[in-house]
């Protein structure tokens, strides 16, 4: 019962995201079906006192970390990661000020320790994970070609970083918000 409660608050508070990867989580608020979903501890399991394996801050919502139709040594997130030390904590607003993204889609960092975490610890450029943000980035790019106003980005901005009406973000919207605050400050 606890560990549903517990489920489901972090996916709420994620807006159904995966805390690594930004993909879609299965639907955790219909307590009827089992999800693939996985409660990483940041800090890993291994290395906390029991109050940080209790503590809720140190508690995110990830995916299974394998996709569908992919090999299953191509693992990524949390399944990747397993045990490994790291220093990046997704919910951390110093860490999430580093990350940008190429234009083939690869999620990189200005800091090199959180560079190297993404990519060997977290595995976050697996190849489907970069088709993804590629994808995104595209529409993006496409729609800035229109060359929208200063408001218009705004609005858009505004809009990825709102959720719906079932309270979801849209599957990789930092990787949208991105792309759109660059060209903003290039206005």
């Amino acid at each position: 019962e606890s560990r549903h409660e517990l489920r489901k608050a972090l996916y709420t508070e994620q807006g159904g995201l995966c805390a690594y990867c930004m993909r879609r989580l299965s639907d955790e608020l219909n307590r009827n079906i089992s999800t693939t979903n996985k409660i990483d501890h940041i800090k890993p399991r291994e290395f906390c006192t029991r109050d940080e394996r209790m503590d809720y801050r140190n508690m995110v919502l990830c995916c299974s970390g394998v996709i569908s139709g992919t090999s299953p040594s191509d693992t990524h997130c949390d399944t990747h990661k397993g045990s490994a030390i790291h220093t990046l904590n997704p919910m951390n607003c110093h860490f999430i000020d580093t990350i940008f993204y190429t234009n083939r889609g690869e999620i990189k960092s200005s800091n090199e320790v959180y560079d190297k975490e993404l990519r060997d610890v977290f595995n976050l450029n697996q190849k489907q994970l970069v088709e993804n943000r590629k994808a995104v980035l595209s529409e993006i790019i496409n729609w800035l070609s229109k060359s929208p106003t200063k408001a218009a980005i705004i609005k858009n901005i505004k809009s990825y970083q709102s959720r719906n009406e079932g309270g979801l973000y849209e599957p990789y919207c930092e990787v949208a918000i991105w792309r759109l605050k660059k060209s903003l400050r290039s206005k």
